[in-house]
């Protein structure tokens, strides 16, 4: 049986693989078809943060039902992580969308390169606690 915080673990690894390796393809892919196929995957795994967060009570809830030592502690900061990669994730998933629309422009690119590295570090803080 699927439970929130079994659900919440399964469906984060989506962004937490997909947009680094989005940016990968972005910088190593020299095509404008790759790098559109790049931008696509950007901005789906990007918007897969959205069901992230929100599965994150669900599994909150499941942890106090196991009565989880100190549960507050261990959740505060990750809730708190967790909103600054929602909102980097969303602003990459707009910028990448943007790329997708205005295929080949240069400065759209980087732009989505550099937040889809913002949004990458944030999941990773976030994934730490």
């Amino acid at each position: 049986m699927i439970n929130g915080a079994y659900m919440h673990l399964l469906i984060n690894h989506v962004s937490l693989i997909a947009i680094p390796v989005s940016l990968v393809f972005l910088i190593f892919l020299k095509t404008n078809e790759a790098k559109r196929v790049a931008l696509v995957i950007l901005t789906l795994s990007c918007l897969a943060t959205i069901p992230i967060y929100l599965t994150g009570d669900p599994a909150e809830h499941v942890l106090k039902l196991w009565h989880v030592a100190d549960l507050h502690n261990k959740v505060e900061p990750h809730e708190d992580a967790a909103e600054v990669a929602l909102i980097l994730s969303i602003l990459t998933a707009v910028a990448a969308a943007a790329g997708v629309w205005k295929s080949g422009d240069k400065r759209i690119e980087r732009v989505s390169m550099l937040m889809a590295f913002a949004t990458t570090v944030s999941l990773g803080v976030t994934a730490f606690y």
